[in-house]
């Protein structure tokens, strides 16, 4: 709950003496138990803090939840008799610690880009420098992906699927930089780990069974990939998304079925052109 602005909450279901109320946030969806039956709000804007919550939202921690006094109390000015294990942290703290991570991931990123020739430099220029950088990176890449094809797609995947998050949550939405969840970053790249291999494997399926040597096996692996692959994947996608939010198997089951025909949609405006070019210009491997 960040405090810095009025956050009003809605009473979702009450059991005996306690209330299970639900933020309004779009990002969690988290459950926190109250010892008062009431609806209410809190204006508390001199306490900046982000408090955690203790425990996600499952049916069950409602049962678990009475008769037990480690919980929350609010009032209007304060939130007061906080669980010791809850963790209070200043929004700029967060955000600083964002900083630091993003510093060190592109840092790194640079760092490794520049130094691609480390060792290899003496006696050269600093202009011969600079134009054997992304020469040599290339080689390097080329090299990497053919001794190790499913280590290197895996890391560019795991990259891609954090950058890709990271910018859904704060260019795309006109936000600051820094204003991200760092822990859904991690996780969306955990997905994009274990999605490596297997799309590595589906493609070189596909060459088997469509070889780009015949023309018309493009168009084919295009609606392959627009129909079966994309409507598996997608779904795969929002069901470990869903639980690693802590939703239970049948809720990401039934945002599958709430969310794949738009996403479906929203797919074939855009990636139908892009499989134009890499099934005719990019190399399959």
């Amino acid at each position: 709950v960040n405090l810095n602005h009025a956050v009003s909450f809605n009473i979702g279901r009450e059991t005996n003496t306690y209330s299970r109320i639900r933020t309004t946030s779009p990002h969690r969806r988290n459950v926190y138990y109250f010892r008062n039956k009431q609806s209410f709000k809190t204006t508390a804007k001199t306490n900046p803090f982000r408090v955690l919550p203790l425990k996600n939202e499952q049916d069950n921690l409602v049962e678990q939840a009475e008769g037990t006094n480690d919980l929350y109390e609010v009032t209007d000015d304060s939130i007061s008799n906080i669980h010791s294990d809850a963790v209070a942290l200043p929004d700029n703290v967060t955000k600083i610690g964002n900083a630091l991570l993003l510093i060190v991931s592109f840092g790194w990123a640079l760092y490794t880009i520049l130094k691609v020739d480390e060792g290899m430099t003496r006696g050269w220029t600093q202009q011969e420098i600079m134009m054997r950088i992304p020469i040599d990176n290339w080689r390097t890449y080329e090299y990497n992906l053919h001794e190790s094809p499913i280590e290197t797609k895996t890391f560019i995947n795991v990259i891609i699927y954090l950058l890709g998050d990271w910018l859904s949550q704060t260019i795309f939405q006109n936000k600051n930089a820094l204003d991200f969840d760092a822990s859904r970053t991690f996780k969306n790249g955990f997905i994009g780990l274990c999605f490596g291999p297997l799309v590595h494997e589906y493609y070189e399926f596909s060459d088997r069974i469509l070889p780009l040597d015949v023309d018309i096996n493009r168009l084919y692996k295009i609606v392959m990939d627009q129909t079966i692959y994309l409507s598996v994947k997608c779904s795969i996608y929002i069901i470990a998304v869903g639980l690693l939010s802590g939703s239970t198997l049948q809720e990401s089951i039934d945002n599958v079925k709430n969310r794949i025909k738009n996403v479906m949609l929203t797919a074939w405006s855009f990636w139908p052109l892009v499989h134009c070019v890499t099934y005719t210009v990019i190399p399959a491997r």
